[in-house]
């Protein structure tokens, strides 16, 4: 992935950027993000320990609003998907906002992953991968981080647009 281009907004309207995509990743991408969601509703708690018996409406609220976000970016995941032709090289072009949401979406993927995979600690030591389920999380969990750092470097521009 590379930044070709920067269209800085103004006023209500979102700055866009264009990346080049190569063959590779073009198919890469589409079929990362279709694993959406990955994160168990679950996992995201107001406290590891227990919670107050005040505090459990709190926790079903939070798991409840969870589902309910997990849903509603998996609809806009689909037509994120669906608008945009993967198979031909045609620049991708997204906003800011888009970006933005992107980023959460390839988060829950990244953690999501991490999370199945037993939480694997970064030893620096190549994890066991020993079925092709775990091969597939391991793949999304580092194209899931790589494409949130540069996609973030982008945002804060210490990348600039190539030609």
């Amino acid at each position: 992935m590379k930044l070709i281009k920067v269209a800085t907004g103004t006023g209500s309207t979102p700055s866009e950027y264009t990346f080049g995509l190569s063959a590779a990743e073009r198919r890469l991408l589409p079929a990362v993000l279709d694993l959406y969601p990955l994160l168990n509703s679950d996992f995201h708690r107001l406290s590891r320990g227990p919670l107050p018996a005040r505090r459990r409406g709190d926790e079903e609220l939070l798991k409840e609003s969870m589902i309910e976000r997990r849903r509603e970016f998996r609809k806009q995941l689909d037509v994120f998907l669906q608008r945009r032709c993967w198979h031909h090289a045609a620049p991708l072009a997204i906003t800011e906002i888009e970006i933005d949401w992107l980023l959460q979406v390839l988060n829950d993927l990244r953690v999501g992953s991490w999370t199945l995979l037993g939480q694997p600690t970064d030893t620096g030591v190549f994890p066991e991968l020993g079925n092709p389920l775990q091969m597939k999380h391991f793949t999304a969990m580092e194209v899931a981080g790589h494409w949130q750092s540069y996609l973030l470097a982008v945002l804060e521009g210490s990348i600039a647009p190539e030609s």
